[in-house]
């Protein structure tokens, strides 16, 4: 039979939620222990592999716990108990509440990120049978959509249950609205822009010399060696001539000149 070898928990992480950071190591070590069978074997096993898993970082803390004597020191549900109480002791649970109570939805966060964000943030705040309350009132004031935050304050006996529906229910039907208002503005730009030109077989619309539609070939153009009535130049009808009225009298100009020294030779 294989053995499975389990690796050690990570070190115990003293930066940032102490309490929050012990809850996770206490988890993956109850996980370790009875994986491995670490509590049916000696106590001082025991022991000296929580001191391993917590890491050196943690070690003078460890040494400085409230043990009342010597023997306490190698008692391992004693050890775990101080550990606790140190851990949850320097969460400050006034920050905590802080940091909860100014949480808002961020730009481009869906809702099931926000409400996660606050359950977790909810966990260190020690709130108890109210905890539900407070986060559906932080929902309320945190939600980007002024919409929906006024659906919330219009609902009677909105529970937590109740605004998670509402908000989730929210949140896709913008998405739909948004889906739908970006399809019809493309078929509207295919479908009604006057300059659009369709290539589908050989099909040319509004021509950019005869402003008419025909075949995808110059021969089949009607203004194809044609002269414009405006300024006289070929292939163009004048409701396409790009010309300037300074330079269409410069041209008739010049016709008129050469005109007239036909006449003369």
């Amino acid at each position: 039979m294989s053995t499975i070898t389990v690796p050690l928990p990570q070190n115990l992480d003293l930066r940032g939620n102490l309490k929050k950071n012990w809850e996770k190591f206490r988890l993956l070590w109850d996980s370790y222990v009875t994986l491995t069978e670490l509590d049916k074997k000696d106590e001082k096993i025991q022991v000296a592999t929580f001191v391993t898993c917590i890491g050196p970082e943690a070690l003078e803390i460890h040494n400085n716990l409230p043990y009342e004597n010597a023997v306490d020191r190698t008692k391992i549900a004693k050890i775990m108990s101080l550990w606790e109480a140190y851990c949850i002791g320097q969460t400050n649970v006034i920050f905590e509440r802080y940091k909860f109570n100014n949480c808002t939805q961020e730009p481009n966060e869906l809702f099931d990120e926000f409400v996660v964000k606050l359950r977790i943030s909810a966990s260190s705040c020690e709130y108890g049978t109210l905890k539900d309350q407070m986060i559906r009132d932080r929902i309320v004031c945190g939600i980007a959509s002024r919409n929906t935050q006024k659906k919330l304050l219009q609902t009677a006996d909105l529970d937590l249950p109740k605004c998670i529906n509402i908000c989730k229910a929210a949140e896709v039907a913008a998405a739909q609205i948004k889906g739908m208002s970006d399809q019809s503005a493309e078929v509207h730009a295919v479908k009604y822009n006057p300059k659009t030109r369709c290539h589908k077989g050989k099909w040319v619309e509004d021509c950019r010399y005869c402003g008419r539609s025909h075949e995808a070939d110059k021969m089949k153009c009607p203004a194809y060696d044609q002269s414009c009535s405006k300024c006289g130049n070929m292939n163009h009808f004048a409701v396409k001539c790009k010309t300037k009225w300074n330079q269409r009298k410069s041209q008739i100009f010049i016709r008129v000149i050469r005109n007239q020294s036909n006449r003369l030779t």
